[in-house]
């Protein structure tokens, strides 16, 4: 293909000729639906407030407001907005002479004269009303609200923002390079923030954190400081705009700052984040036009946006007009340090720096594209030595750069992103999960929940609550899991971070109630990965006999907690430490302590090998199976002492199958992962609902055959005895009762070992993320959150976690840590969906991408069943969570409350 492509290039756009053969990838966003009617979308905004009522009545009995509005950098449509915003607040009682519009200028120069209206973009507004730009440096314009609680970001804020008792932002929301998108909370910080707050802001230790990036606001430092700026400030709305290619706007809203923000964010990265299926040897791309690419040092961002989509020792070629040259004397003098230093020495020069050299982050963020391949640069107003400080080649054609660099790579398709950095490019191997549907949903809900309840607590279900009936019990969990399925959905959606139940009501439903879900999250978490780890030894145990004989086991003493013994009398062997269980903890917390990075193919292929061993078992087994063992299907109703902890449970009838429930509901934990992609999915209003009762119902059916097969081979009785099928029960059913079977029964012990380890290590790491966000919120000590200063892992953490989880699984049988996960996780789901109904009282009109359905009914089933399933698991289990959660509000109210962010700041 030979033609031209056309790329944003100061007021107007440059064409560019393709050299012959060339074959152009366009990249650009989807057309974006455009307001018919911008003046009247506005008003309706303002009417209509998101998470808020509307302007005038939050304006009513304001006597100072202060509006803040981007500088000349940001292409803002700034007239209609201003015109809007001050009618409202004139209608609500607010004088003109009330109200102060502020330039967020950042540390870039001032916006005067023919500048400022243009800025200001509506004649009548700048002549009635007064208008500031903001200076950052003027420590007399600066009030000290402190420091953020997380990163101790020294909080210097204009005086004119900062002493209104009405604050509104106005932010162009787009694709930010470092802050992930700009708008909303980034107008206040850098926007109208002191000198040294942003220094701070742009230090080594923000800038070089790899979540500092294009599109992401997961545990990225620079939002999460923005955020507590916000908190620190006080009450702040916003009204938050997009715009497409032709600088039309596509929507608006107002609203709190950050409910507003995040919902635009909803909205643009829809548009903003184009996922591509491949690299590109030859990248042109541009700094996005006027006003973005008056400088040089605007046009570095135009040079980070792509880097996804950019090959290993690729070629950049971008046009900037950069009409002012560089930009401001001190992004001269940091260009000229590179020069003088090189790479290496100046990231040494700025790495224990506390404050950046003004302007200096950009030629930081310069290293990222030079890291990885040649930059050319195209521009008519860089001349003179400027060219040399602009640390890449400068270049007079950009035809023959991709002429050269197409023939150098040999490579004739090149990417062309004609809007520069308002695009991100997604490489979708990197970013699959943007393109999530209700197929890729099902299957990764599959791979989540088929685990270690499957091969671990079946049997014990059966043994000690259902009888054959255990296959009911799957129903039952599987219908608690939906209802509570629905609900975390809704959370998760309305919170882009990823992670927990904890992470989700700490955003929604405030400090006490998420504390009350993480401390619960440590049942699920850790206990989960100590209840594994037992079983992990009961199958190595039983791997060993298999291979070697039972003479080569490891001692019964060594491998079974102090509550447990086998035989009788003189012959009485009783456990002293489960060490097998404490060996595999130490080797994955070293594996958790040193980093590791998840394998899509490692996780495919213990996914399928897990769903191999379930299918497997289920079509050899069914020839084995002994009508007999089913009859009757439901036991008569009875109590069942446990001859080991001497503990009473109901057996049989209706509390035998909740009580079996309740015990295998550990086999569905791990569904909820479906929940934490819900901001990545085309439609989640139809597709969530589709993953998550999809896989439920596949994994659901191959319980119940599973557990069917299972009880059908071996009676229930056998899982009762430690010496028969107790342990390790799907190898003891297989061995026993499926002869000519043995080599499956030895291959899937291998399989589940494998597995398990995995599951282990996913809740070990799990844990360690809840007590990291935890730790930043000031919850628990900050020793949580201490990040390695090699491996940038929580290690200190880790190691807690390791003793802690240890002494469970060394001391405690696997009964009684499987039933505490099962309480504790079951607890959290309730109150997840508790938190759902209050949410919609309280906040209704916050934005959900995804809405649980029939509301309040679905959240007070989802409580309902999970109150049956922790009913049936007996009053021992309730008096573990009580006395569990007890010792979480003494340590709450002890420490938390002392060092929480969040009454510091009201402090």
């Amino acid at each position: 293909m030979h033609g031209t492509v056309e790329i944003r290039y100061g007021k107007s756009e440059l064409s560019v000729k393709l050299p012959k053969g060339c074959q152009p990838v366009i990249v650009r966003k989807p057309p974006m639906p455009l307001l018919n009617d911008a003046s009247s979308a506005i008003r309706e905004a303002l009417r209509q407030g998101v998470a808020c009522p509307s302007l005038q009545e939050v304006a009513r009995g304001s006597s100072r407001v202060c509006i803040v509005i981007c500088d000349i950098t940001r292409p803002v449509p700034n007239g209609p907005i201003l015109r809007g915003i001050v009618e409202e607040l004139n209608a609500a009682g607010v004088a003109n002479s009330q109200i102060t519009i502020l330039i967020a200028t950042g540390l870039h120069r001032p916006n005067l004269g023919k500048e400022m209206l243009e800025v200001v973009g509506d004649e009548w507004v700048f002549n009635h009303i007064r208008i500031e730009n903001h200076y950052a440096r003027d420590l007399a314009w600066m009030v000290d609200l402190g420091k953020t609680p997380t990163d101790g970001i020294p909080v210097l804020l204009n005086r004119h923002l900062v002493d209104a008792d009405l604050r509104i932002v106005v932010g162009l929301v787009e694709p930010h390079f470092m802050a992930g998108y700009s708008g909303g909370r980034k107008v206040v910080a850098p926007g109208v923030a002191g000198e040294e707050t942003i220094r701070t802001f742009h230090n080594h230790q923000f800038m070089a954190n790899p979540l500092a990036c294009n599109g992401n606001l997961v545990e990225n430092p620079l939002h999460r400081g923005q955020l507590e700026i916000l908190e620190l400030l006080g009450p702040t709305y916003a009204v938050n705009t997009i715009i497409d290619e032709q600088r039309q706007m596509s929507f608006v809203n107002f609203g709190k700052c950050v409910e507003s923000h995040l919902q635009s964010v909803q909205v643009v990265r829809k548009y903003a984040e184009v996922p591509i299926d491949r690299k590109f040897a030859t990248l042109v791309t541009s700094a996005a036009g006027y006003p973005l690419d008056k400088t040089y040092y605007q046009t570095v961002k135009g040079m980070v946006a792509p880097l996804q989509i950019l090959a290993d020792g690729g070629h950049m070629i971008i046009a900037s007009r950069c009409e002012e040259g560089l930009g401001s004397h001190e992004y001269r003098d940091s260009q000229t340090q590179l020069k003088t230093l090189g790479a290496e020495g100046f990231v040494e020069r700025i790495r224990r720096m506390r404050l950046a050299d003004i302007d200096g982050w950009q030629t930081h963020m310069l290293l990222r594209p030079l890291s990885i391949g040649r930059v050319s640069l195209y521009s008519e107003g860089i001349q003179g030595k400027d060219r040399e400080l602009t640390g890449v080649e400068m270049i007079d054609s950009i035809e023959k750069a991709i002429q050269q660099s197409v023939e150098t790579s040999g490579d004739k398709t090149i990417a062309v992103i004609p809007e520069g950095p308002y695009v991100i490019p997604m490489h979708q191997s990197a970013n699959t999960e943007l393109q999530a549907g209700p197929v890729n949903l099902v299957l990764l809900g599959i791979g989540a929940i088929i685990g270690a309840g499957l091969f671990v607590r079946t049997a014990a279900a059966a043994a000690e609550h259902a009888g054959p009936s255990v296959t009911l019990s799957f129903i039952v969990a599987a219908i608690g899991c939906a209802l509570a399925g629905m609900c975390y959905a809704e959370f998760s959606a309305m919170t882009p971070v990823s992670g927990s139940a904890y992470t989700y009501s700490y955003a929604t439903m405030g400090e006490l109630f998420a504390w009350i879900i993480g401390w619960d999250l440590v049942l699920e978490y850790a206990l989960g990965a100590a209840t594994v780890a037992i079983a992990w030894s009961q199958y190595l145990n039983k791997l060993i006999e298999s291979f070697l004989g039972k003479a080569y086991t490891i001692p019964y003493q060594f491998c079974h907690s102090p509550f447990e013994s086998i035989g009788e009398g003189a012959d009485k062997v009783t456990g002293i430490i489960n060490l097998p269980a404490v060996i595999i903890l130490l080797l994955l917390t070293i594996v958790l302590v040193r980093g590791i990075k998840e394998s899509a193919v490692f996780n495919a292929i213990v996914v399928s090998v897990k769903v191999l061993i379930v299918v497997l078992f289920i079509a050899l087994g069914w020839q084995f199976i002994q009508p007999a063992n089913h009859t009757p299907f439901i036991p008569d109703a009875t109590v069942y002492t446990d001859a080991i902890k001497e503990t009473e449970r109901n057996f049989g009838g209706l509390w035998g199958v909740l009580g079996g429930a309740g015990v295998v509901f550990f086999a569905f934990i791990g569904f909820d992962a479906v929940s934490t992609v819900a901001q990545e999915t085309k439609k989640p209003e139809r597709d969530m609902p589709i993953g998550i009762l999809g896989s439920l119902l596949i994994c659901t059916v191959l319980y119940i055959l599973f557990s069917w097969v299972l009880t059908g081979i071996a009676p229930y009785e056998d899982f009762r005895d430690p010496t028969k099928g107790k342990e390790a029960s799907v190898a003891y059913a297989i061995e026993t009762y499926m002869p000519g079977y043995g080599a499956l029964g030895k291959f899937i012990t291998v399989a589940i070992l494998f597995g398990f380890s995995s599951v282990i290590l996913v809740m070990l790491l799990g844990q360690s993320r809840v007590f990291y966000s935890m730790s930043r919120d000031g919850l628990v000590p900050k020793i949580f959150s201490d990040l390695h200063p090699v491996h940038q892992t929580p290690w200190k953490s880790n190691w807690i976690f390791f003793v802690f989880v240890a002494l469970f699984a060394a001391f405690i049988p696997d009964s009684v840590v499987g039933d505490m996960t099962s309480i504790g996780t079951l607890f959290a789901f309730a109150l997840v969906s508790i938190g759902i109904i209050i949410m919609r009282k309280s906040d209704p009109d916050a934005p959900r991408p995804f809405r649980t359905p029939l509301v309040p009914l679905v959240p007070i089933l989802a409580v309902v069943v999970c109150g049956a399933m922790i009913a049936g698991l007996g009053k021992e289990n309730w008096a573990r969570l009580g006395v569990w959660l007890a010792i979480g509000l003494v340590i709450y109210f002890a420490y938390g409350v002392r060092h929480s962010r969040v009454q510091l700041t009201r402090q």
